[in-house]
């Protein structure tokens, strides 16, 4: 498939129905509900201290998240005829490489 464009996938809403920044933040108001509180001086330092507090301290494992099986037998598919997958997402890192780990059906170069 030479020459064929790259199959540009995102994470959030795309391969998977729900938002991984707002799973994970849940998931640490369940551990307490304190951290409603706690996450607030990160998102006030920069752009990305919210997402950054929060993927260090959610421990939401890729692998829990739900996700499009119908996309990902189509994904894994293209990639077998030789296309590039590549995921694009706002999603912290943590959590975008941990997909591509859990089955390898995108690039993220």
């Amino acid at each position: 498939m030479a020459g064929q464009l790259p199959l540009v996938v995102d994470l959030d809403g795309t391969l998977t129905p729900t938002d991984t920044l707002i799973e994970s933040f849940i998931g640490l108001v369940k551990q307490s509900p304190l951290n409603l509180l706690r996450g607030a001086p990160a998102s006030a330092e920069r752009p990305r201290g919210f997402h950054d507090w929060v993927a260090a301290r959610s421990g939401v494992s890729p692998e829990r998240l739900p996700y499009r099986e119908p996309l990902l037998a189509y994904l894994r598919a293209e990639k077998q005829k030789g296309r590039r997958i590549v995921l694009a997402t706002a999603a912290h890192r943590s959590i975008a490489r941990g997909r591509v780990r859990r089955t390898r059906p995108v690039s993220t170069r």
